[in-house]
């Protein structure tokens, strides 16, 4: 049974759509409301596309548990990724569900609707685009700093306009002011890209980023219904096209020093997560076929794998040892 046979593509792969470039998923021209590729910007498409890692639901479940618990703490988690796009998938999906969370037909093979929180107030910032010493600009609003930017994602010009004295990046808002952004009810905060911004910042303004960062994973863990998220690359040798993009434009000194400061203030307070772990192709799969008959599916796995068991039997060292394993 060929792959055309026991599997349907979907529309976009039968079409010759399917380019590269639709894998290079960009979590800042989501939140930014652009309306394409629709396969990430529009939520039905995207889970529909999404497979349900065990990891990634993990991460889910314990972000979306905290809202939906007024008992609950406050937490704040490190996004970490292996594989490419994992991290910024992982993303989308809380930015989608956390926007369409009433709706209880959205990504039930991701959270399932029963016990979820009936609203969540979701702000998120991609600093990977963000400029110095404008960090943003809104229909004529600019804002300075990733504490700016943040107060606008939460409330818009009127949260914004708190902090305004503050807004930039020699300078930071106190504890109080903080605590006074955060609106009533559960609320999700995702922080991505901290380290390309970093690197593009002095000695000085670094150390504002970093005590900015502490002092909001303090307000955070002190809320209950509240949860932040903050990315960063690890240790990663195949980050994916952000990685690409942050070694063409920054020094290899400079993106190493900001990673490591960021690294040692995250490390220290925050959960580790790896969306994706072993599920890679399983992602694949999902992403590429609207349906794969599993029964040929393990036929074929069987076919393979008896033919490099023989192989690796008359011909010790041809293929590696993995290749022969179940």
């Amino acid at each position: 049974m060929g792959v055309r046979t026991g599997c349907k593509p979907r529309k976009e792969v039968l079409e010759g759509e399917l380019t590269d470039a639709i894998f290079a998923a960009d979590f800042g021209d989501l939140i930014a409301g652009k309306k394409e590729p629709a396969v990430y910007c529009d939520p039905k498409r995207f889970f529909e596309n999404t497979h349900p890692a065990r990891q990634l639901r993990k991460v889910i479940e314990v972000v979306f548990g905290r809202p939906a618990d007024r008992k609950e703490a406050g937490a704040t988690i490190r996004l970490s990724t292996g594989f490419v796009g994992g991290k910024t998938h992982t993303l989308m999906a809380l930015w989608h569900l956390a926007r369409n969370v009433g709706d209880p037909s959205m990504g039930t093979d991701l959270l399932r609707a029963a016990g979820r929180p009936k609203k969540v107030t979701v702000a998120a910032v991609d600093a990977g685009k963000a400029g110095r010493p404008i960090f943003a600009r809104h229909d004529g609003l600019e804002t300075r700093s990733l504490w700016g930017e943040l107060a606008f994602a939460l409330g818009g010009e009127k949260a914004w306009k708190r902090v305004r004295e503050v807004d930039a990046a020699d300078r930071q808002p106190d504890e109080r002011l903080l605590e006074s952004l955060l609106p009533a009810g559960p609320v999700l905060i995702l922080l991505d890209e901290l380290v390309i911004y970093m690197a593009t910042l002095t000695e000085q303004e670094q150390g504002n980023l970093l005590a900015f960062v502490n002092k909001l994973a303090s307000v955070v863990g002190s809320r209950p219904q509240a949860v932040l998220v903050v990315t960063d690359p690890g240790n990663q040798p195949a980050y994916g096209p952000e990685a690409a993009k942050l070694k063409k434009e920054l020094a290899d000194a400079e993106f190493a020093h900001a990673a490591l400061k960021i690294d040692d203030v995250l490390g220290r307070a925050m959960t580790d997560f790896d969306p994706i772990g072993d599920e890679a192709a399983s992602v694949i799969v999902r992403r590429l076929l609207e349906h794969a008959d599993q029964t040929a599916a393990q036929a074929a796995s069987a076919t393979y794998h008896n033919l490099y068991e023989r192989v690796s039997s008359e011909s010790p060292g041809a293929i590696p040892p993995e290749a022969a394993s179940t």
